[in-house]
């Protein structure tokens, strides 16, 4: 434990908005969790859970070196799995919540097919192999 830094745990480019976006995904399934109070099916609990480990997988990506094709079936994951939830939803709220983090996880998912043709403040710094 002694070679263990905090700055390992820091996501490359902290304060682009794409890495603010997996921020929002992250607390927005959070949030899924705790304002549900319990009284879900366990299907919904797994896809948040997915959708999650997407996000957070997505953030650290740079850090496993993952080809593009595995950042694609995250992206996808995310993206799917927030849909998913936006119908799995067992209340009005719930619903709305998914359906906004619909709006974090899509521009996400877009940033992988049009990366290369954006100019350089607003691209993906995790894609950028163009």
């Amino acid at each position: 434990m002694d070679n263990f830094q905090l700055v390992w745990l820091v996501p490359f480019a902290t304060w682009h908005w794409t890495t603010i976006f997996n921020y929002g995904i992250i607390l927005i399934c959070l949030f899924l969790v705790v304002g549900t109070s319990g009284d879900v099916p366990i299907l919904f609990l797994v896809g948040v859970a997915l959708v999650a480990f997407a996000g957070a997988a997505n953030l650290y990506s740079n850090l496993f070196a993952a080809p593009l094709f595995l950042i694609f079936v995250i992206r996808t994951i995310m993206l799917a799995g927030s849909l998913a939830l936006a119908g799995l939803a067992p209340t009005e709220e719930t619903r709305g919540i998914a359906i906004v983090m619909n709006l974090f996880t899509f521009p996400i998912f877009v940033m992988l097919i049009i990366n290369c043709f954006l100019p350089g403040f607003i691209q993906d710094p995790r894609v950028l192999g163009c």
